[in-house]
């Protein structure tokens, strides 16, 4: 959805798109398992060298990961190797900070040229993520329906690609499904 270079470094080259599932647990065992767990997810990917080789950015080196779909890019003026993504799950923050996790590739059961894909890609993540979405109303609601039987404090929502979530009448909504939310409904009978 985007390629982006900052203008003092022509060589830097961050893109963005959709994530590589069938490289992800838990959908790697789903999957015909051809080239394994080999990214983090390829949702984002960074080139220092004007596109020769890629490294990942989706995920960082304590787990966090951004969303699955990317839409929009902002280097930190000043600071190119800080970004912010925005995402169907909101906004994130690069630390602006590498560190190689090509570590990590070597318990993911792989070999040959996906061990080696793996090891390139991982070799320069975001030693952390930042996740920026605090006071930010960020849903997209498809749906919305109350139940029938207890209409003041049970009703479903469903999300564009943040689930189906339900309220229970709290301040706070319970999210029982993940992925795209779509259309939500109580049988009436």
């Amino acid at each position: 959805m985007f390629v982006m270079s900052p203008p003092d470094r022509p060589d830097m080259v961050v893109v963005g798109g959709l994530m590589h599932y069938e490289e992800l647990k838990p959908y790697v065992l789903q999957a015909a398992q051809v080239v394994g767990t080999r990214s983090n997810g390829r949702a984002v990917l960074m080139s220092m060298d004007a596109g020769a080789t890629w490294t990942d950015m989706t995920g960082d080196v304590g787990g966090e990961s951004m969303h699955p779909d990317q839409h929009a890019l902002a280097f930190v003026p000043g600071n190119p190797d800080q970004f912010f993504v925005g995402s169907d799950g909101g906004v994130i923050l690069t630390s602006g900070k590498w560190a190689d996790a090509s570590s990590q590739c070597d318990t993911r059961d792989l070999s040959g040229l996906n061990l080696a894909d793996c090891h390139a890609w991982l070799s320069r993540i975001p030693t952390e993520l930042n996740v920026m979405n605090a006071g930010l109303g960020t849903l997209q609601m498809n749906s919305i329906s109350v139940s029938p039987y207890s209409p003041s404090n049970t009703a479903m929502t469903g999300t564009q690609d943040n689930g189906t979530l339900s309220f229970t009448g709290s301040t706070r909504w319970y999210l029982p499904l993940t992925g795209d939310g779509g259309d939500s409904g109580f049988d009436a009978t």
